[in-house]
Parts: C-alpha cells; structure tokens; sequence
C-alpha cells in the first residue's frame, strides 16, 4: 500500500514555484540540444532515442519530457553509493536492467547520474540516457528477436561511479568500448550524455544559488503533490468505485509459436485505485519480456488522464496517485534474471493498451483504442573490403489508436521521439 501525500497541503510562494519549474524546463530541453548535436549515432540524433530529467534526492522524477518508461533512475545508485558519500564533481552510471529494477528496461539504453549540491548538502540529481548504438552481444546493435537471454543482447554496466571528483574513470569507459562493434560511435555519444549531465548540474545550481536551495527542494516537493492531487481528482471524478479487467494479446515472442498476453485489474474502492498485472503471461523465451517499474503504470494514466491540464508535466507525483500495484515474479511484466528484454516495447504497448481497455469499460468508453507497437529494423552487412560490420536501423512510425472523441493520430513514433 502506498502513502498518499497530504494534497490539501498549503501551496508555495507561486512565482517562485513558477520560475523554478521555467528554470529547470529550459534547462532540461538544453541538455536535449546538447545531445541531438554532440552525438554521433543515428538512434539518438534521428531518431531522438534520448532522455534528460532532474530528480529530487530520493530518486523521484521531478522535471522530465513524456517518456513513459523513466522509473527511479537514482535508487539503484544509492544501494551500491550512500548518498552521504557523494561529492560534487561525483558521476554515476549504468545500463543493468535487472540491477536497476527496470530503472532502463534494455541494455541498449544507458544512464549518467549527477548529484547537485547546496553547500555540501545533497538536493537533487541532473540525468541523462541515451540508446546506444551498439553495445555488444550476438548481433550487430543488440537487439535481435533470436536472444533468450539477456546475455545475448551485449554488457550489461552495474551501478559504477565513472567521475569522483570531477576525475573520470578512462579504464572502464575503455572497456565497454571495447564491446561495442562501433567504439568511436559510442565513445561520441557517451561524451554527449555525459556532457548534457554536467551542463543540467551547472543550470541547476545556478537555479539553487538563485532561489535557496530550500526554495528548490519545496518546488519539487510542490510539483510532486500538484501531480498526484491532478491524477487523484481525475480518477475520482471519472472512475466509478468498481472493478474491472481487460487483457491485450503478442502473437510470438519470436523464439516460439506462443502467443502472450498482458492482463490489467483496475480496482476503485473508498477512494483507493489498485492496478493488478499478476494475470499476465509468465515470462517468455523471446526477448519481449519487460521489466516494468511501477512508475510505468502512473505516467501511463497521468499522462492521459490529466492531458486537458497544462500545468501538469509528467513526474513522479503521478505513481503516487496510485494506491496499489501488483506484479507477479516470473511473469512478462516482472521476469527472472536473466530472461530477454530487447524488445519490451511490444509489452510495454500492451501494458497501455490493457490499462485503456480496463480504463474504457471504467468509463464508459472513455479511453484510447489500442496501438500497433511501433516498429524498427536492423539490416546488418559486412564491409567487402574491411570486413568491419556494417549497421543500418530505422524506426517506422504506426499510429496511435483512436481516441473518444476523435480519430487516432497519424504517424506518430511512440511520445517523445522522431519518425
């Protein structure tokens, strides 16, 4: 059971709330820029398969564009380094699903983590991942449908810290290099993400020394509450106390014939919503398997729940209008190590989809219809000459499923990316 925040708390000072959240909004889509125009593979600078965002100093997502897959990026940090012992100048980094709890939910995407200080006191963290072009295992760049294990889709980065005291760490920077098909690919887009985490670390603190680093940390706490009060009166006008369920089909996993399924529970009662997704299929073979944060189900009804808000950016005030959520262990949605994830995304559309379709019989209809899963493909070749591997990805925009009170939209490559 979740803690729900007290919503009927006093608001800030609200031109200070306001230029907080400008501040940090300008400063997370120029970490953005940074990114498209440093990197050098085509997943991030074509494809905008990136993701910048500023937590508080637990972990929660405070700042961040509309990614639904963004869980607590900082909790697996602080398990491996006690937040008493970072420093400014401190860099940490990652790519382990299973390790981070699905805090990324492939190998391909890689996480920097900043920490920002006040005076020698902790307030926040600045964060940065991009999906890296290549980073290893049986196929030229990771993701292949023939992977039964998370082995086969490239090196897997525990927690480390990569920087202490502004100094990085060259020897194991050089060694996931070293597993990647496209080292200066890599080692282009590393140095981009990494510099997009420093450069939120400078705009944030500039923020801090304008405000008070009090003043930050209640805007955050504000932002928070304001999410989950929106979502809380969202669900409490729209949502009926009752229960309902609704399950979305995968024809294949790719490795077998079986098809798989993602069961979603809705339950309204006394106020308290609980989400149940321990009637899905259990884990496949393929590499559809999805390691799913919690956060995932409280970005997916906020960010269509409260859409008519203006003033609502999604973060993680969001999860927290949720009272209960339910996985099973060994299921699609919550597998055993060390089972396949590249291609989660068909799971994680059928993870929306069931929750729609659970939602439209709550409301009455008032949902989204379901979504092709988006689609990309690899074609792999060899050099004549050098022999060196050659890679080309695209990804194809399929559409949104119809809404309510209109048709769905066209060629849209899932939230926050390109076609």
């Amino acid at each position: 059971m979740r803690g729900a925040a007290d919503i009927s708390s006093p608001a800030q000072d609200r031109i200070t709330l306001e230029l907080v959240k400008g501040a940090l909004g300008a400063a997370r889509s120029e970490m953005e820029a940074l990114i498209a125009r440093t990197s050098m593979s085509p997943f991030i600078r074509e494809k905008k398969d990136f993701f910048t965002a500023f937590l508080d100093r637990d972990g929660n997502l405070v700042v961040s564009t509309a990614l639904t897959l963004a869980g607590n990026l900082v909790a697996a940090i602080i398990e491996q380094y006690p937040r008493e012992d970072m420093r400014d100048g401190d860099l940490y980094w990652y790519n382990d699903v299973y390790a981070s709890k699905g805090g990324v939910s492939q190998v391909n995407d890689t996480v920097f983590v900043m920490p920002v200080f006040d005076g020698g006191r902790l307030v926040a963290f600045a964060e940065a991942w991009g999906h890296l072009w290549d980073v290893g295992g049986t196929y030229p760049g990771s993701v292949s449908p023939h992977a039964t294990s998370v082995f086969h889709e490239g090196i897997m980065i525990p927690p480390v810290r990569v920087m202490r005291d502004g100094v990085i760490n060259d020897e194991v920077v050089r060694i996931y290099q070293r597993n990647s098909r496209f080292p200066e690919m890599m080692k282009g887009d590393l140095n981009a993400i990494m510099a997009a985490c420093k450069l939120g670390k400078q705009r944030l603190q500039e923020t801090i020394e304008r405000y008070g680093g009090e003043a930050v940390e209640a805007a955050f706490a504000e932002m928070l509450r304001r999410n989950e009060a929106a979502l809380r009166r969202q669900i409490e006008t729209h949502v009926p106390d009752g229960q309902w369920r609704f399950r979305d089909w995968i024809d294949s996993d790719a490795a077998t014939d079986n098809a798989y399924y993602v069961e979603a529970q809705l339950q309204k009662k006394a106020g308290k919503l609980a989400i149940d997704l321990s009637g899905s299929s259990d884990q496949a073979l393929g590499s559809i398997n999805f390691v799913m944060d919690d956060s995932v189900i409280g970005h997916i009804l906020g960010l269509y729940m409260t859409r008519d808000d203006p003033s609502v950016g999604m973060n993680a005030g969001f999860t927290r209008a949720i009272d209960t959520i339910v996985k099973r262990p060994g299921s699609i949605v919550w597998p055993d190590f060390p089972a396949a994830v590249g291609l989660r995304s068909h799971t994680m559309l059928r993870v929306t989809t069931a929750l729609q379709g659970a939602l439209a019989q709550a409301t009455g209809g008032k949902a989204s219809g379901a979504s092709a899963v988006y689609v990309l493909y690899y074609l792999r070749s060899l050099d004549k000459e050098t022999r060196a591997p050659l890679l080309c990805v695209d990804g194809l925009a399929v559409g949104f499923g119809a809404r309510s009170t209109a048709d769905g939209i066209d060629a849209v490559y899932y939230v926050a990316q390109e076609n």
